[in-house]
């Protein structure tokens, strides 16, 4: 087997790889958050009273601060709601893009890798590191 072969039979088992970590990513969790579990249609509901976390003299034992239970809500929300989904579906895509490729290229030979390359790179985007903004 050649160079651009092996390169290409690589290429389409390393998007399986990608598939079982989206589906790993998927069943990525964070826990429960602060309050009661997601409602039906997927709202964090605050629980009532529970436990003083820090448990201050000046505050019944049984007090939750409302910003805790509202932060908590919205690291739940935004883990398990938007990044989790957002990752199993980015890892999801390319292993479908890296299996596709190498179905498209696995009878051809090494004059084809630039050609593959673009292929590629058009279909899974940009991939540029973005420099943090202050």
């Amino acid at each position: 087997m050649g160079t651009f072969a092996a390169d290409i039979a690589e290429l389409k088992s390393l998007g399986g790889v990608l598939h079982g970590l989206a589906d790993e990513a998927g069943r990525l969790s964070v826990g429960p958050s602060a309050g009661a579990p997601p409602a039906a249609g997927g709202t964090f509901v605050p629980m009532a009273p529970g436990p003083l976390l820090g448990n201050s003299s000046f505050a019944p034992a049984n007090t939750v601060l409302t910003s805790f239970l509202e932060a908590s809500a919205i690291s739940h929300e935004l883990v398990e709601g938007l990044l989790v989904p957002s990752l199993q579906e980015r890892l999801g895509e390319t292993g479908d893009i890296m299996t596709n490729v190498a179905e498209k290229f696995r009878s051809r030979d090494e004059q084809s890798a630039a050609e593959l390359a673009t292929t590629y790179t058009d279909a899974t985007g940009a991939w540029v590191a973005q420099e943090p903004t202050a």
